[in-house]
């Protein structure tokens, strides 16, 4: 064999070997990769060993199936007599179906962040210092409600949504 016979077999032998290593995918337990093939879904590869076609097949997320927490940071809120309030919630979700995770929104986390941050507003803004200070079962009610419905479109499951902290920050003047 020539010179250039060997590097092009060598080539070969090395893109085959490359294919090879990235068409071997091993998801960890309690996890799920989204796989897409030339940028539409195709499956979502479960815990183990899967195979995907080299160079055509990729990965579009990688989704952990076990139970999270989200902790907002401390909002603050003017209620109704001019009291402003922080809240603290803490959401605690798993994610059901992978699929609708990755394509019904852009981040889930993101977005379940924001729609408490909302939902919080709306409800504490019409009441007065005392009673936002008092509504905590009211609040947990609420939360549940507007985000269950959202996270169920999403591929979520709302395991509970915790309030631990209503403080008063300003009295109203």
């Amino acid at each position: 064999m020539t010179g250039p016979a060997v590097v092009g077999m060598l080539l070969l032998v090395l893109l085959v070997l490359v294919g090879v290593v990235l068409s071997v995918k091993v998801v960890p337990q309690q996890h799920a990769f989204v796989v897409e093939r030339l940028g539409r879904y195709l499956r979502t590869l479960g815990p183990g060993l899967n195979i995907v076609t080299p160079y055509v097949d990729r990965v579009r997320a990688r989704i952990t199936l076990l139970p999270q927490r989200i902790e907002l940071a401390p909002l603050r809120v003017t209620v109704a007599d001019g009291t402003v309030v922080a809240v603290r919630p803490v959401i605690h979700f798993t994610v059901t179906d992978p699929v609708r995770a990755t394509y019904e929104v852009a981040s889930f986390h993101l977005s379940m962040e924001q729609l408490t941050a909302t939902a919080v507003r709306n409800l504490l803004s019409g009441l007065d210092g005392y009673s936002a200070l008092t509504a905590r079962d009211e609040l947990h009610s609420a939360l549940l409600e507007v985000l269950g419905e959202a996270a169920e479109a999403w591929g979520l499951k709302i395991s509970g949504i915790d309030v631990p902290q209503i403080e008063r920050i300003q009295q109203p003047q």
